[in-house]
């Protein structure tokens, strides 16, 4: 699924098909892993406060 070669995703990212959940969820935490973005998915983000800038 995940080339470490290259640092890119091949094309062929799992699908949800409603049979294979414990497979699809292992491997999409394996995705976000690899981006760095697990953390974001786990807990969330901050909200913004008022008047960004």
């Amino acid at each position: 699924m995940v080339s470490t070669f290259n640092g890119n995703f091949s094309g062929n990212l799992p699908i949800l098909d409603g049979k294979n959940y414990d497979k699809w969820c292992k491997q999409m935490k394996m995705v976000f892993w690899y981006q760095d973005a697990r953390d974001l998915v786990k807990f969330g983000v901050d909200p913004l406060r008022e008047n960004p800038t």
